[in-house]
């Protein structure tokens, strides 16, 4: 059960200019003194300052690192609401750390939002937290499935391959004697950064000395299938999300694998009360390209889901939506910069990155950053149905002295998933601006001014 009392968001007031209150906006601040196309670093310390297996030792992970939370095929949600990255994930083979992290755009400082409930063996064998399956998640892969939810206020994340089976999010149905899957979690945030664990009190982890730290019990299933919500849903392995609001309600855009094959889903979330929600099959896989990890992002003036893997890029037409609207492969007018695209996602040899792809509402294009500084906009043509052929890519940001890592300074190592971008890459709604995350130990984040940028305080 979910914590049900909500708390109030405030901001204080620093500043009156031309007879209105004005909020102070760090983040605001660093973008003003950049130019349009430009960078600018926003953290003020680093992720590892604050990893509970040094800091509070007792209270860490049991195995892995707090690193491959970025590390292994991960992404975090931006909260514009709050000016905030919250960052979940790890997973199989490489972490049970399930804790939720968060990074404060008002300090630039990185913390602890809930720390880790611990991983337990179930009655089936599986692996579980101390409240099960149905309470809080385990760790898990998210690839670019993160996201946060602005009207009903909740970090969402649909997982992926999970600690330590390696399948999707599942919960055990006693009835029918078997797992089935599960749609993911939202996660409450009001208790976020008070030291609490993401689960009951005492469901953390205690070492020697260690004490039972007050549950939050933040995290809120999306059981669909035994909550009587009809659905054949997908996995997140590979996949990716992105989040609108249509009509006043939060609505998820959501690629997943299942059947050997990506399929895209439309979850509509009219409140928090999961039998009120639908889950429409609107695309299909149809061609290459299907085992690959994915960035995605909503085209808003095309009405298209663009996705971008190592080595494939596709389309879904939302305009022609339907359990058999198949995905296509589109084509670029302008051959160089395509092929400075596809030069990006090459590391040493035979290795390749996945990118990072986010959109807005005000500029409509997608927006694709694959570390460094270069990020691409790309601009699907005309017409209904949206054409394969013509599509533009164009550079909109070059690399500069000031700037993120590129893929080769970030790696490290010859595995090309330390400089993948996947889903730490997002559009901040509250700054007008793009957001990305880099590196394991650092967690360096960088906001970068798009075209046309104007000062959301009217300064």
């Amino acid at each position: 059960m979910a914590n049900p009392v909500p708390l109030t968001y405030t901001s204080p007031v620093q500043r009156v200019g031309g007879g209105r209150e004005v909020f102070p906006n760090r983040l605001l601040d660093l973008l003003a003194g950049i130019a349009d196309g430009q960078w600018v670093k926003a953290n003020t310390n680093t992720f590892k300052s604050i990893w509970p297996r040094l800091q509070t030792p007792n209270y860490g992970p049991g195995f892995g690192y707090e690193s491959y939370v970025i590390n292994a095929w991960s992404s975090m949600a931006w909260d514009s609401k709050r000016s905030r990255i919250y960052l979940w994930g790890g997973g199989h083979a490489n972490t049970d750390d399930n804790a939720l992290y968060v990074w404060d755009g008002e300090t630039g400082q990185w913390g602890v939002g809930y720390y880790a409930a611990r991983t337990v063996i179930d009655a089936q064998g599986s692996y579980n937290t101390p409240d099960g399956h149905m309470a809080g998640p385990v760790s898990s892969h998210t690839y670019s499935g993160n996201n946060y939810l602005p009207v009903l206020d909740r970090f969402y994340t649909h997982g992926g391959a999970a600690q330590e089976w390696g399948g999707g999010f599942r919960v055990w149905n006693a009835a029918a004697g078997q797992f089935e899957a599960i749609a993911g979690y939202l996660c409450q945030l009001d208790l976020v950064g008070k030291g609490f664990v993401g689960g009951s009190t005492g469901s953390n982890w205690m070492r020697a000395g260690a004490k039972a730290l007050p549950g939050a019990r933040p995290w809120e299933v999306l059981d669909y299938v035994q909550r009587g919500v009809s659905t054949n849903f997908s996995g997140g392995i590979s996949g990716g999300s992105d989040v609108r609001v249509e009509g006043g309600v939060d609505v998820i855009y959501k690629v997943g694998q299942a059947e050997s094959a990506k399929t895209l889903r439309k979850i509509t979330m009219p409140s928090l009360d999961v039998t009120t929600h639908t889950v429409e099959a609107i695309g299909r896989m149809w061609s290459l390209g299907m085992y690959e990890d994915l960035g995605c992002a909503l085209d808003r003036n095309a009405e298209i889901m663009f996705v971008s893997g190592w080595t494939v890029e596709r389309f879904w037409d939302l305009k022609t939506a339907s359990p058999t609207n198949n995905w296509k492969e589109p084509t670029f007018s302008n051959a160089e910069v395509y092929a400075q695209y596809v030069a990006d996602r090459q590391y040493q040899t035979t290795k390749r990155v996945a990118p990072g792809c986010a959109s807005d509402d005000k500029r409509g294009s997608v927006f694709v950053w694959l570390g460094g500084g270069r990020v691409y906009r790309v601009d699907a043509p005309a017409g209904n149905p949206t054409p394969t052929a013509g599509w533009s890519i164009e550079i909109v940001a070059d690399e500069t002295t000031v700037r993120p890592m590129t893929k080769d300074e970030i790696a490290g190592t010859p595995d090309a998933w330390r400089a993948s971008v996947w889903g730490k890459w997002k559009y901040a709604a509250d700054l007008d601006c793009y957001v990305g995350m880099q590196h394991p130990e650092n967690g360096d984040v960088w906001l970068w001014r798009p075209p046309g940028w104007i000062d959301p305080r009217g300064i």
